[in-house]
């Protein structure tokens, strides 16, 4: 058997052994999600296809539309509640200002 070659210092050249590619079937490009629930020190990174794509999408959207809706419900309640809280402030102070106590001027 032939000595493997040295570099200048008289050590042996480490060499470089490419994967073999006939273990696996060739991978598409794409992004790979798997995340495992079971083992802590491995995620496993899976392509995502049109199918779960669309899901994704959708539930996307399904958390943005709930958001929304609750943002805007908050908001259609706050508005007349406010409204009353400022009508009852006013009459409180247009009652304090000018006396009314029971809408008849008192008779001497």
């Amino acid at each position: 058997m032939a000595d493997p070659p040295k570099d200048r210092d008289g050590r042996p050249e480490i060499e470089i052994i490419p994967p073999e590619r006939g273990r696996e079937p060739p991978r598409e490009s794409g992004t790979r999600i798997f995340v495992s629930l079971r083992r802590r020190d491995r995620v496993h990174v899976a392509r995502l296809g049109r199918f779960g794509t669309i899901l994704l999408l959708l539930l996307v959207g399904l958390v943005v539309a709930l958001v929304l809706a609750f943002l805007l419900g908050t908001f259609l309640i706050l508005v007349p509640a406010i409204i009353i809280m400022v009508a009852l402030l006013a009459v409180g102070l247009v009652r304090t200002t000018f006396g009314a106590r029971g809408g008849r001027p008192p008779t001497e």
